[in-house]
């Protein structure tokens, strides 16, 4: 009962067509209809220009003591999730910017979605789990200083924008204006 070669020979065919030709303009303009005919299609390339609006709630935070900050992102879209990614940057003792959270910030969360209508609250605290402390700053005006980004975007979006949050750590001051990097 068990069939080890095959009753049937090999074909083989070969095959000669004739193609005529299609204008490209032609060819571009057909497709047009097409996309633009297939509401699926709309849907999804919409969804790739789509941008929610939203806000940030500051552009300046001064953290003194250990005392935390929250700041909030708002999607104010009433449709569209939006994904945020907060990055940073700080002066090294090179005189040049380090990419990167400074050893002495914590953001939390530093990425994530947004529903449509929701406020999702960042917490940024001096200090961290890798021993950088505020009684570890040396000096008793010990400042220090970073740029943050927060970029937003669509969930499946290729469109975004990014917003510039600066923060400074100061020890033993009351609040005073902020030096540009």
């Amino acid at each position: 009962m068990e069939a080890t070669d095959s009753d049937h020979k090999p074909v083989k065919c070969l095959f000669n067509l004739d193609v005529a030709r299609v204008e490209k303009q032609t060819m571009r303009q057909k497709y047009g209809e097409i996309m633009s005919s297939n509401k699926k299609v709309l849907h999804l390339l919409q969804g790739l220009k789509a941008f929610p609006e939203a806000n940030v709630s500051t552009n300046d935070i001064i953290l003194q003591d250990q005392t935390p900050y929250i700041f909030k992102l708002q999607n104010r879209s009433t449709e569209d999730r939006a994904c945020f990614e907060i990055t940073g940057q700080a002066p090294s003792s090179s005189g040049t910017d380090s990419a990167g959270f400074p050893t002495w910030l914590k953001v939390s969360p530093a990425t994530g979605i947004i529903c449509p209508g929701q406020t999702v609250e960042v917490t940024l605290q001096h200090g961290d789990l890798r021993g950088t402390s505020w009684n570890n700053l040396s000096g008793a005006n010990q400042e220090k200083a970073a740029q943050l980004s927060v970029k937003i975007t669509g969930v499946c979006s290729t469109v975004a924008k990014c917003y510039g949050v600066r923060v400074q750590c100061q020890k033993g001051r009351s609040a005073f204006p902020f030096k540009r990097f």
